[in-house]
């Protein structure tokens, strides 16, 4: 792969276009011309410098061009050297205006020659290694440690939720919030350097316990015989999980007694009843809710 390498001096060439009422003030010399800045390699940007002139310019623009002639490359500040580039030169024009006069100073061309390998000739980047740490439910804190990337280069991160980007989460740590619970985070490392193409990797993925807000409500009446049922099963974010049921007699587990409801029986008396309601879905933990007990039951 060729590269672009050249001289960056400060030599302009002043053209002096006086377009301005004629027997007007002369236009202010440059003291110095519009120069580059950086490694002329492509794929990699080159700046520009602009031209000091013996009083401040009211407009300045500027156009790229190869080989100092044909269309315009770029009118910004920078511009990045492409294949096309090979074999030519750029030359960047900086056009100044003060008041209604012109003028205008060239840099020095840069030439392109077989003299050193283009950065990409140095290989692909690492693929970024990452690994999350830290508590998973909601209100604890997760980081994140990337692993594994090439020396030299910018690692930039963003957390997900179910796979999409969290707005404003590029930190390495992320504080879990109310949104995150029942749902699975992770964090996409991407490695970045001048003249080589960026790559990103996710971590595995970290499943948020799913959150009770509102704990279940039981109702009927206390008494051998009579039924008690779920009123509510309570307030939850838990999207996608199941829901199941266990009654309890003074907190220990009634076999069978798994439905919606539960008929009271001459165990159950001079005992108090509640209700566990918990929410499942695989790969995430359980998470249970237990109402407030009846009345002892007659």
């Amino acid at each position: 792969m060729k590269k672009l390498v050249a001289a960056l001096g400060a030599v302009f060439v002043p053209l002096a276009l006086l377009v301005g009422p004629a027997g007007g003030a002369d236009v202010p010399t440059a003291t110095s011309g519009v120069a580059l800045e950086g490694d002329p390699a492509v794929g990699t940007t080159l700046q520009v410098v602009p031209a000091e002139w013996a009083s401040t310019p009211d407009r300045r623009t500027y156009e790229w061009l190869r080989d100092g002639e044909g269309d315009v490359l770029s009118r910004e500040t920078t511009y990045t050297p492409s294949d096309a580039d090979l074999g030519h030169t750029l030359v960047v024009v900086e056009r100044v205006w003060f008041g209604t006069r012109q003028d205008e100073t060239s840099s020095v061309p840069v030439a392109a020659t077989d003299a050193l390998p283009a950065p990409a000739d140095a290989g692909a980047l690492a693929t970024p290694a990452t690994s999350v740490t830290g508590s998973a439910t909601v209100g604890g804190t997760l980081q994140a440690t990337v692993s594994g990337t090439t020396a030299g280069a910018a690692t930039a991160l963003q957390w997900q939720r179910d796979g999409a980007d969290i707005a404003g989460a590029t930190g390495s740590a992320y504080g879990v919030t109310k949104a995150d619970a029942g749902r699975t985070l992770t964090v996409r490392a991407t490695s970045s350097m001048a003249g080589r193409a960026p790559v990103s990797a996710a971590s595995a993925g970290v499943a948020v316990r799913a959150l009770n807000t509102k704990r279940p409500t039981i109702k009927g009446t206390a008494a051998k015989g009579k039924r008690l049922s779920v009123k509510s099963k309570g307030a939850w974010v838990a999207p996608g999980q199941r829901f199941s049921y266990q009654w309890l007699r003074n907190g220990k587990k009634i076999s069978g007694a798994t439905k919606t409801s539960y008929r009271l029986t001459s165990k159950d008396r001079k005992k108090k009843i509640s209700v566990r309601v918990s929410v499942s879905r695989t790969g995430f933990a359980t998470v249970s809710a237990t109402s407030k007990t009846s009345s002892k039951v007659r």
